[in-house]
């Protein structure tokens, strides 16, 4: 099964949010915004959410990490189908199963990252743009950083649409009791084994409704 992503899958970079005193005016050295988005990716490679929130941008942290939950809810469930499917039916099957790429391009949020340089922006006080390469994939991408009251935020911007947590918590629990639907049900095992496209059939019509509350 292909699935197609839509837009949220690399986070927009929109204008700045004012908050609180406002964004620190006068010359800007980007290296500590970096150091700070670099922390962010420490901690969202270590699967530290509670770290991960404390980086992001105050006005943006509940959307964010209300998404990333269900995110890795659904990575999670799809990894624990793709074990079984390994243990149960062999590699080849389970090869097909790569549902999980679908919660792992998440722009500098994602598992691989590597930051490059960092630049302020002349048109656009206290923020900082961090260019960066997800998952060893030219060309690099920007993440958005934004200084106020003293300290160096992530500006994920407003592209986290309220629908994807929604989306993946339905896909995470319908994978989930695929599996023991799988597991229960001899039958079921017995065809697939005979023919792997009974599997493959059965995986896509159990993800549609998921799938199909993804925006764009």
């Amino acid at each position: 099964m292909k699935a197609r992503l839509g837009s949220w899958a690399m986070v927009p970079l929109v204008a700045l949010l004012l908050f609180g005193g406002g964004c620190d005016r006068g010359p800007v050295d980007p290296a500590p915004a970096r150091e700070r988005l670099q922390d962010l990716v420490f901690a969202r490679r270590a699967g530290d959410l509670a770290a991960v929130e404390r980086l992001v941008l105050p006005a943006r942290r509940t959307e964010l990490i209300e998404t990333l939950t269900a995110i890795d809810g659904f990575v999670e469930a799809a990894e624990r189908l793709q074990d079984y499917v390994r243990r149960t039916f062999g590699a080849a099957l389970a090869e097909g199963v790569q549902l999980a790429a679908l919660g792992r391009n998440l722009g500098v949020l994602s598992a691989d990252v590597e930051l490059l340089d960092a630049r302020p922006l002349a048109d656009e006080a206290g923020v900082v743009r961090v260019s960066y390469v997800a998952g060893n994939a030219p060309p690099a991408r920007y993440a958005r950083m934004v200084r106020s009251d003293g300290s160096w935020w992530y500006d994920p911007g407003e592209g986290f649409d309220p629908a994807l947590p929604a989306a993946f918590r339905r896909m995470a629990e319908d994978l989930a009791r695929f599996q023991a639907e799988l597991e229960g049900d001899e039958a079921l095992r017995t065809r697939i084994h005979r023919d792997a496209q009974v599997f493959q059939d059965a995986l896509a019509e159990r993800m549609a409704p998921g799938l199909g509350m993804l925006p764009g």
